[in-house]
């Protein structure tokens, strides 16, 4: 690759996030790490990392970003459970996934 586009970006995210599955699953440390937004140029690409302790009842599929956690934090003045992180609720036929502040 001798410039970074829109595809070699997707193909490079996937691959990154293969990884990283596998990495969740295998790790000794007790972390759970995600990609977050990217940034690029023709000859680099940055991509936002987070790493977080993993958390009894927070369902798989579940990233634990900054939103999420602030959902588990304020969930209860909200008349929500921390346990609703990741429930998923449908609306006129639109499934929906509860995952954090926006």
């Amino acid at each position: 690759m001798k410039t970074i586009t829109l595809a070699g970006i997707a193909t490079i995210r996937s691959e990154l996030d293969a990884l990283l599955a596998k990495y969740n699953k295998e790790n000794p440390h007790g972390l759970i790490v995600s990609l977050g937004n990217g940034s690029y140029t023709d000859k680099s690409v940055t991509f936002k990392t987070t790493a977080a302790v993993k958390m009894e009842g927070i369902p798989d599929g579940v990233d634990l970003t900054k939103q999420a956690l602030d959902f588990l934090k304020y969930a209860k003045l909200l008349g929500l459970k921390e346990s609703d992180l990741g429930r998923k609720f449908n609306v006129k036929g639109v499934e929906f996934m509860l995952c954090g502040r926006v």
